[in-house]
């Protein structure tokens, strides 16, 4: 039983994984065929752009909006599957106005007024009311880097490992989830239809 995010939240990030039993973060076998929440919210949303501009600003409106509706910025997050990517978002914020903390410490991670901007492996054990899941492309999510730096017989186990990480970025919301992505989507989101890109 799941307490930590919504059913809408949950059933999203475990389509990511599908059905079959996987190895999690920690390296243990586990399966999602049994998780349930009884919290009810919002259906994540995903939005996919002609530039990495467009998908910089529409991230920035929407963590305005988000923080018009009530809360602190340290209650939203925007998480990345590198360092590049994160401070990427973490500079088009702070050209919005908008406070911004980039995570890479336990101190930073406790900040209440500025918006938590992390890569996904440090996102782990974390939680936030709203999670934007940014750069949710092909190639890097999962990365190109990763899979060609593995060993022929270990790239299954090193995609299997993205996937789960991109599964962990996804569940750190406990109300509203959002992905967005320039370019071709990554293929863990293959279970949606594909939708056209706004400018």
């Amino acid at each position: 039983m799941n307490y930590r995010t919504t059913k809408q939240v949950l059933r999203f990030a475990t389509r990511v994984l599908g059905d079959e039993a996987y190895l999690d973060l920690d390296e243990e076998t586990d399966s999602t065929d049994r998780y349930r929440s009884l919290l009810t919210g919002l259906q994540p949303r995903r939005r996919e752009f002609r530039s990495e501009t467009d998908e910089e600003r529409f991230v920035a409106q929407k963590i305005a909006e988000w923080k018009e509706e009530g809360g602190e910025f340290g209650d939203i997050a925007v998480l990345a599957r590198t360092g590049k990517i994160r401070d990427k978002f973490a500079r088009a914020l702070r050209e919005a106005d908008i406070p911004v903390v980039i995570v890479e410490d336990g101190d930073a991670s406790t900040r209440r007024d500025a918006v938590h901007v992390a890569t996904m492996y440090r996102a782990k054990g974390v939680e936030y009311q709203r999670v934007a899941v940014v750069g949710a492309t092909a190639g890097t999510v999962p990365l190109d880097y990763v899979l060609g730096q593995s060993a022929p017989e270990e790239r299954g186990d090193a995609g299997q490992r993205e996937r789960c990480l991109f599964y962990v970025a996804c569940t750190r919301p406990r109300d509203q989830l959002l992905v967005t992505r320039t370019g071709t989507r990554t293929p863990f989101l293959s279970f949606l239809p594909e939708a056209p890109a706004e400018a």
